[in-house]
């Protein structure tokens, strides 16, 4: 049996394992996994770029892109090997081509805080040769 725990340092966060070894000590148990590894944040009040390892319970362990926001994360629910990114973004791209085939994806808003872009781009990642400023892991 195995479990997962984070483990905060101030250079980055990862995540290990401990699995049961009946004839082993707990300490050799331990078997490192780092499933990502990034920075913290520089001020945890006002994070931006990095991940606070240490501060208020509603931030700690989270991510923020350079603009000061949570990164979104997406995973495949169903195990179909596909993100359903159509309840966030409404590009016809995506419709016709079919959704990203990965089984997690990460998206920041941007620097204006929209999903796609304000005026044209609403809700839409492309568009011809308009693009968002938005950041996306799947494309």
């Amino acid at each position: 049996m195995s479990k997962s725990r984070r483990r905060d340092s101030a250079t980055h966060s990862d995540v290990y394992f401990y699995r049961r070894r009946p004839r082993l000590s707990a300490e050799k148990q331990r078997i490192l996994c780092f499933f990502f590894e990034g920075k913290a944040v520089v001020d945890k009040d006002n994070p931006r770029s990095g991940f606070v390892e240490k501060g208020d319970s509603d931030k700690e362990g989270c991510f923020y892109d350079p603009w000061g926001r949570q990164y979104n994360v997406i995973i495949d629910a169903n195990y179909d090997n596909m993100l359903d990114v159509d309840q966030i973004y409404q590009d016809s791209d995506w419709k016709a081509n079919g959704r990203p085939h990965i089984g997690v994806g990460a998206f920041s808003m941007g620097k204006d805080n929209v999903i796609g872009g304000k005026k044209t781009l609403e809700r839409t990642y492309r568009e011809g040769q308009n693009i968002s400023d938005d950041v996306i892991s799947w494309q």
